[in-house]
């Protein structure tokens, strides 16, 4: 990885206040998305927390404070759920609230903490991908991880910091191993999410940042995507 973090490092110096820019980004807008207006659960969330700024810390809050129905929902409105999608995105949306209640919510979110403070990030993951277990319909790893990360948040001494890994992160990541000349045994699933996270918590530890959330942020933005995958492209035609 010190081949990424010196790639950074030339063609953005200025990468720390850009990964605390995106790290602290509020999402407030999103109140006013109109995928989710009408939503009775969605305008009584907005009515308790719409004039707070709606970023990770506020989201990290609400499950260091055990509220984690209220932080799933949150986060749901964070990550842009459903709104990339076409007119079925409304309906999806409704359809979760539909599938699963509040006390089902809480007790998987809680399920997953407690394997995360047994240091199991591997079943905290695999659980959230099995309907059976803490899977929530309606959910995949794009999102799933998204609770991951809030989730580990609250967690103090973790091995590893579990991550986002969204649509977005996975092409990002995809690039970052094409640079380094890396063909991944495992495409998909907790082995690769694990190397990645690996793989994370020593960039984060190169360019000196915060957190290794800060480096997944950081890694969020246009700026850096765009030099990751100019030099991903320039590698392959090379």
């Amino acid at each position: 990885m010190e081949r990424i973090a010196t790639l950074i490092q030339i063609q953005c110096p200025d990468y720390k206040s850009l990964a605390s820019c995106v790290y602290n980004y509020s999402y407030s807008h999103q109140w006013c998305n109109p995928i989710y207006q009408g939503n009775p659960i969605f305008e009584e969330l907005k009515r308790k927390y719409g004039t707070i700024p709606l970023d990770r810390q506020m989201i990290i809050n609400l499950f260091a404070h055990g509220k984690y129905y209220d932080g799933f929902l949150c986060a749901l409105v964070w990550g842009n759920f459903c709104s990339r999608l076409d007119r079925n995105g409304k309906v999806i949306f409704e359809s979760i609230f539909d599938a699963n209640i509040k006390i089902e919510i809480c007790d998987k979110i809680n399920s997953v903490i407690e394997y995360l403070q047994n240091q199991d990030i591997e079943n905290a993951y695999r659980s959230l991908d099995d309907k059976k277990k803490n899977g929530i319909d309606g959910i995949g790893q794009s999102f799933f991880t998204k609770l991951l990360y809030f989730a580990g948040s609250t967690v103090n001494n973790l091995s590893l910091q579990p991550l986002i890994f969204d649509d977005i992160m996975a092409n990002v990541y995809k690039n970052i191993l094409t640079i380094l000349d890396v063909i991944a045994e495992h495409k998909t699933g907790y082995p690769y999410y694990e190397t990645y996270l690996k793989r994370m918590d020593e960039l984060a530890r190169l360019l000196k940042l915060n957190t290794t959330g800060h480096v997944e942020a950081l890694l969020f933005s246009p700026d850096i995507k765009k030099i990751l995958a100019d030099e991903a492209q320039n590698k392959l035609t090379k």
